[in-house]
Parts: C-alpha cells; sequence; structure tokens
C-alpha cells in the first residue's frame, strides 16, 4: 500500500491561490420574480365558497410571506386538539334521499367546486340552518 504524503506548504498555497479568486455574485436566497400582493383572507362573516375560492387561489407559501399566517398557541394547542377529537365523536348523522337525477346534479356541482357530493350538501344545510337561526 502507497502513503502520499501532501506537504503542508503546498495547501497553503493552494488555499491561497483560491482565497484570491474573486467570487461570484450569487444572490442569497433572493429570487429575481417580484413578490406579488395578495388581498387579506376573508372575513370569518364571509360564505364558504369565498373562503374556499381564497384557499385554492393563494398557496400556503403565498399566504404566509404575505404574513397572513398565525403561529399556533403551543400552551393550547393539546388542549384544541384534545377537544376538537371529543367534539367529532358528539356528530349526528342525517340521512337523506335524493332522485337519481338530483344525485347526478349534486355530484356534478360538488365536483366543479372540488367537494365530495356529502361536504358540499352538509355546506349548504350548514349556510341555511345558520340563515334560519339569524332571521329570528
Amino acid at each position: 500500500m502507497k502513503v502520499v504524503k501532501v506537504s503542508t506548504k503546498s495547501a497553503r498555497k493552494n488555499k491561497k491561490i483560491n482565497s484570491a479568486r474573486p467570487k461570484k455574485n450569487v444572490p442569497k436566497n433572493k429570487s429575481n420574480k417580484k413578490s406579488k400582493h395578495i388581498p387579506p383572507p376573508p372575513g370569518q362573516d364571509a360564505s364558504w365558497e369565498e373562503q374556499s375560492n381564497y384557499l385554492d387561489k393563494y398557496s400556503f407559501v403565498e399566504r404566509e410571506k404575505a404574513g397572513y399566517l398565525k403561529p399556533v398557541n403551543d400552551d393550547n394547542f393539546l388542549d384544541e386538539l384534545a377537544h376538537s377529537a371529543t367534539a367529532q365523536k358528539t356528530r349526528e348523522q342525517v340521512n337523506i334521499s335524493l332522485e337519481p337525477d338530483q344525485f347526478v346534479q349534486l355530484k356534478k356541482i360538488a365536483k366543479r367546486k372540488h367537494l365530495t357530493p356529502a361536504t358540499l350538501a352538509r355546506a349548504w344545510l350548514l349556510d341555511r340552518l345558520i340563515d334560519e337561526l339569524t332571521k329570528s
């Protein structure tokens, strides 16, 4: 086995040569694209369609760069998670019957909105329920 010894003198010389070379101007984490301004998210009183359209149009990264995302409060995170898990267990179900052509129409609308028919029907039902409760 042959062992090659590198002299420290030549290593120092190479280091000086490399450090004397001009460095290329490479921007650090900067893109040439201008960051586009996005409008603030719809308020709590906005319909689920407005909120859904906003979330479809602007990505998570865009909303984060614009400063519209809040950090999760770590102190309450586990409590909120436990509460949401418990709340899901207390839900009730409603089964509805539709004519075949009505169900086809529901599926078409849901597909256009990138939702399942059940999710769309639930959203419509909750919107109507809120309307009814605010009338009285």
